[in-house]
């Protein structure tokens, strides 16, 4: 009978036991001493009730009789809920302190991590320095550490005439060559994908025309280490430019199956390049094999070409010595390449 009219027993009961399974998490905790509080307070107001029902159906000494017990149980209600406030108050310093604690530990574990991270740099570092190519960055021409390598990809055929048992770079050139026009035409069908092959091709020739090649290695400080190769020589543009292509051949060929090492290659690469990608003008695009071309299709072509102070202009004249064709650029292939295209284009050819 006792154990029917305690009050809170089973908050009571409730409250040890499921403080005891979610002592780990204090949202947990705090959310069950708040339903406690809840429960206990239902609890006062039933008995409360229950106390004044009793007062109307019971005679003056029964009440009296009946109010000491009434008066435990308020007393024993109203314990349990500053028991519980108690403990809710020592909860939330708890808390703070654990969360003060937590901002501590994550400021000393991100101390820590700024060490590893410090540490993880040099290491790569240190892993870099163990490739045969070491990129020091995206404005600096790579190292090849392969001494053999680096020289067999500075011997153009033209710089050597007098010694025929070298090997010469001539096919580190052509991998060199299909390995950017590999690379700038993806770029170039990235920017411009309404340009048909033939177009596209002539965009990959204008990027990687010889003379960009050339300025390229000079601002890499190329030509010092063709010059420490060959002290005392005069090294042509397209020498120099080819000599450079024969070295990044080189550099793919050494990356090896580094997929690392690759990707800096290629953004190293589309970096040289990336200033007359974006500034390609399509409409502008000049056809390098206009002239084999306009060859094959009519014969015999001659080409009278003049300057006027800032531009060459030609003709194109066809084996009658007619005007088939006339064109005018900064230089005076490119002027002919462009008499040459007009002739492919004019209604002459279509005959």
């Amino acid at each position: 009978m006792k154990a029917k009219n305690e009050p809170c027993f089973y908050s009571r009961q409730r409250f040890s036991t499921s403080l005891l399974n979610s002592q780990e998490n204090s949202d947990d905790i705090e959310g069950l001493v708040e339903d406690i509080i809840h429960n206990a307070q239902i609890e006062v107001q039933r008995q409360n009730e229950r106390s004044s029902k009793r007062e109307h159906d019971s005679l003056l000494d029964d009440t009296a009789s009946l109010s000491v017990p009434d008066s435990n149980k308020k007393h024993r209600v109203n314990g349990l809920i500053d028991a519980i406030n108690l403990f809710q108050r020592s909860l939330v310093e708890t808390t703070e302190e654990e969360i003060t604690d937590s901002h501590e530990t994550e400021r000393n574990k991100g101390a820590l991590g700024l060490i590893d991270s410090e540490n993880d740099t040099k290491d790569t570092c240190i892993c870099q320095n163990n490739h045969t190519v070491i990129f020091q960055d995206i404005d600096s021409l790579p190292t090849l550490k392969n001494e053999a390598f680096r020289n067999k990809a500075l011997l153009h055929k033209k710089l050597v005439l007098n010694d025929s048992s070298l090997q010469t770079n001539d096919s580190l050139i052509y991998l060199g060559s299909k390995f950017c026009h590999y690379l700038v035409s993806f770029k170039l069908n990235e920017l411009h994908p309404s340009l048909n092959a033939e177009l596209l091709d002539c965009a990959v020739q204008e990027v990687l025309h010889f003379n960009n090649v050339h300025t390229w290695a000079l601002r890499l400080n190329f030509g010092e280490l063709l010059e420490s190769k060959f002290p005392g020589k005069q090294f042509r543009p397209k020498i120099l430019a080819e000599c450079f292509m024969a070295y990044i051949a080189a550099l793919k060929i050494e990356t090896g199956s580094d997929n690392n090492l690759l990707i800096l290659l290629t953004q190293w690469i589309l970096k040289l390049a990336s200033e007359k990608i974006y500034k390609l003008r399509v409409e502008n695009l000049i056809d390098r094999s206009a002239k084999d071309s306009l060859h094959k299709l009519m014969g015999p072509i001659r080409y009278n070409t003049a300057s006027n102070g800032s531009k060459f202009i030609s003709k194109c004249l066809n084996n009658r010595g007619e005007v088939i064709g006339h064109g005018s650029a900064y230089s005076k292939t490119d002027s002919e390449l462009r008499s040459a295209m007009h002739a492919l284009s004019s209604a002459a050819c279509q005959k």
